[in-house]
Parts: C-alpha cells; sequence; structure tokens
C-alpha cells in the first residue's frame, strides 16, 4: 500500500498493517483514539506524517523494518512513539506534550534514532528497555513529572552521542538494570534530581560531558558503576557525586572539571 498526501479525521486509526508492507508520505492524522498508525509483522515507512492527538501516534510490534523520515506527534494520550521488538531507524522525529508512557518508548529489537526533539513530556523524554538502541542528536526539554527523566534506559546496549537535555525534574540520563550505556558529547543542565545515574547494576560511560545547574552531577548505587571522562559541571546544588556504597558500586572520575568536590571523598570513588 502506498499513501500520498493523505489526511485523516476522526478515525480510532489511519492506517494499521498487519504483516503487509505500506508507505506514507505526507499525511496528517487527528481526532481519533487508537494509534495514529500502526504496524505488526510487517513494514511501515512514514515519511513526513503529523499527528496530533490519538493514544500513540504510531506504534510498531515485531515490525520486520520501521522506517521514519520526519514525524510530529503532538498529545499523544500515552507516547508519541511505541516501538516493540523491531528494527529500522527513525529520524527527524518531533514529539511534543505526550502522556506518561513517554515521548519515545522502545521496547526490544534493534533500532537506531536520529534527529529528535522530545518537549513537554509528561513522564520521559525517552524510555527504553532491553535490545540494541543508537542514538544521534536530539534534545529532550521540559520533562514535567516530579520524578520524570529525561533518557530512562534500562536492560539494554546504548550508543548515545550528541544530546541535549534540559529542564527535568528528575534524572537526566539514568542507566539501570544491567543496560550498558555509551555517552559522548552531551549537555545537560536543569536537572532536577542528578544528571547522570546508574542504579541495579548499570553500567555507563560518559565522555565530553558539560553539566550545569540542577541537583547532583554524579550519582551510583545498587552495584552500577559510573565512569566519568572529560566532564565539566558547575551550578550544582547538591554536590559533584553522590554514591550509595556497597558490593560493586563504583564511580571513576577522569579530567573532570569542577569547582564542586562534595562527595568526591566517598570510599567507591576513584580519580
Amino acid at each position: 500500500v502506498e499513501l500520498e498526501d493523505a489526511r485523516f479525521s476522526g478515525p480510532v486509526s489511519a492506517l494499521g498493517v498487519d504483516g503487509g508492507h505500506a508507505e506514507v508520505r505526507r499525511a496528517t492524522a487527528e481526532g481519533g483514539r487508537g494509534s495514529a498508525f500502526s504496524v505488526v509483522e510487517g513494514v511501515l515507512v512514514l515519511t513526513d506524517v503529523r499527528v496530533t492527538g490519538h493514544e500513540y501516534g504510531l506504534s510498531a510490534t515485531q515490525a520486520r523494518r520501521l522506517g521514519v523520515h520526519g514525524f510530529t506527534s503532538e498529545r499523544a494520550e500515552r507516547a508519541g512513539l511505541g516501538v516493540v521488538n523491531s528494527r529500522g531507524v527513525l529520524e527527524d522525529v518531533v514529539v511534543r506534550d505526550s502522556g506518561t508512557f513517554g515521548g519515545i518508548q522502545l521496547l526490544g529489537g534493534e533500532l537506531e534514532l536520529r534527529r529528535f526533539q522530545v518537549e513537554g513530556a509528561a513522564e520521559y523524554g525517552l524510555v527504553a528497555r532491553q535490545g540494541k538502541l543508537r542514538v544521534r542528536d536530539g534534545t529532550i526539554t521540559r520533562v514535567r513529572a516530579g520524578d520524570g527523566d529525561g533518557l530512562h534506559l534500562r536492560d539494554l546496549d546504548a550508543d548515545v552521542a550528541g544530546v541535549r537535555v534540559d529542564d527535568v525534574a528528575g534524572v537526566c540520563v539514568l542507566a539501570a538494570q544491567s543496560a550498558r550505556v555509551v555517552l559522548r558529547d552531551a549537555k545537560l543542565s536543569g536537572c532536577g534530581h542528578v544528571a547522570l545515574m546508574v542504579d541495579r547494576q548499570g553500567r555507563l560511560e560518559a565522555t565530553g560531558v558539560e553539566v550545569t545547574g540542577g541537583g547532583t552531577a554524579l550519582a551510583a548505587m545498587g552495584e552500577g558503576e559510573l565512569r566519568a571522562d572529560t566532564l565539566t559541571a558547575s551550578g550544582m546544588a547538591e554536590g559533584l557525586v553522590w554514591a550509595e556504597c556497597g558490593g560493586n558500586t563504583r564511580v571513576t572520575l577522569a579530567r573532570v572539571r569542577s569547582e564542586d568536590a562534595r562527595g568526591v571523598s566517598s570510599p567507591c570513588v576513584e580519580r
């Protein structure tokens, strides 16, 4: 199926693909209740698509291939995009004012996310669990919930570079439940609780990160391992490092620049 210059108003779903192949270009959907665009065990390619409302702007389950090239979701009830056990590339994605399931929600599969913006999410900017994820060049701003996170990463392999996270009530970047995360060239500001955090055996290697304002720059607990290299931090209200030392919990600092040394003397912090 191929659709071009289509407008959908009111139906539960604009387009659902079950085991088939569909390509949609220059389409809009609004006023519906379910997922505006969805695919199950098929192929879906979206180019220059805009969704207002709906439960999800896009949902995908076990998609053989998912291609998103220019997608905007506004005021989704749950999440702008919800992708489960799928393979594909998501690029030039904008999500505004999404609900409590996150701006972008990913579970399993192997995905690449490029050039994205998440603004005003209720709970998470990007939440991802299991599988493999590659992220390049994105911004997350104004996560509204009191404990909401920017990048919430659990039990996966993630390679993240070129992201900016700003004005997040909770943690800007969280690696937990045995997640293995590499973060490079990131700017984190206004992280209400913590800028970089590991928990439950999560591992985070951060290089070239700039932290400005917020609560604590670095936090580790639950046998998590956090390594920070070439990091600058300023204006934190609660200090540079907070660590609940025990078991294999570790924080390793290399070439860290900050006038704030609070927490550096903890027994599981190495310099």
